[in-house]
């Protein structure tokens, strides 16, 4: 893998995989576009869930669901500050939940205080 360079593993057939390729040029961050084979689904099985997109980080780690990718992507290039991603994750969730898909996320989030969801923000992001 190139040095500092993304690989985002997934399928044209995967709309999840075309919008955080969408994503990831809008932010003009690079990135190879690679798709899922069996090599690649072996290295990527302790994902869970182990569905497509993935993307593999310059260090070489594997990270699934696009929602927290985008905003851990944002995070890492320093589009948004601390507090405007914790903001937008409890909008996201909130939005969520009122619609009625994703009513275990609102539980956690409510009784939760917002600095629970970054404990790698905050070491990223000295007060």
């Amino acid at each position: 893998m190139n040095e500092g360079r993304y690989r985002l593993i997934g399928s044209t057939a995967s709309p999840y995989a075309i919008k955080l390729r969408a994503l990831l040029r809008y932010r003009r961050i690079p990135f190879d576009w690679v798709i899922m084979t069996k090599a690649l689904r072996k290295a990527t099985e302790h994902l869970r869930p182990n569905l497509i997109p993935v993307l593999q980080y310059p260090d070489g780690t594997f990270r699934g669901e696009t929602t927290m990718l985008a905003y851990d992507l944002d995070l890492r290039c320093n589009r948004l500050s601390k507090t405007e991603v914790l903001l937008s994750l409890n909008n996201m969730l909130l939005e969520r939940s009122a619609a009625g898909r994703c009513n275990a996320h609102f539980r956690i989030a409510r009784h939760l205080p917002l600095a629970a969801f970054a404990p790698k923000l905050n070491a990223r992001f000295p007060q």
